[in-house]
């Protein structure tokens, strides 16, 4: 499985899977050895930039202990982690429309015109029928 763009959920696996190994223990590398992983494989799977086989998951999740709910809620993470997001069913959304990490930033404010302080009402933006 190639290098991929992660999404939301691989995101997610990835960070509860380096925890798990983590509270297990082991750093990444002695993941990787005793998988018979390659350090870099490791790496991509705790950055979610690299799809993961199932079987693999299962056998990180049997090394760190991690068995009942918590085993099987992993599990079906890492089979949904290469579905999108439901917001991306929007993206054709105006531009005007601003992703909330930027609202607060104070770059976006730098070289900003009394007009671009303006409010936006939500009669301004038409979102598509269901």
């Amino acid at each position: 499985m190639g290098d991929k763009e992660p999404t939301i959920r691989s995101r997610e696996l990835g960070l509860a899977l380096r925890r798990a190994v983590e509270a297990a223990g082991f750093d990444s590398r002695q993941l990787a050895r005793k998988m018979g992983f390659s350090p870099s494989k490791v790496s991509n799977i705790f950055r979610a930039t690299r799809g993961v086989d199932e079987n693999d998951i299962a056998g990180i999740l049997a090394l760190c202990g991690i068995r009942g709910p918590a085993r099987d809620s992993l599990l079906q993470l890492a089979r949904e982690s290469h579905e999108p997001g439901w917001w991306l069913e929007y993206e054709h959304l105006p531009q005007q429309v601003v992703p909330a990490d930027e609202i607060d930033d104070p770059r976006r404010h730098q070289n900003a015109t009394p007009a671009d302080h303006r409010p936006v009402s939500r009669t301004e933006v038409e979102l598509p029928p269901r």
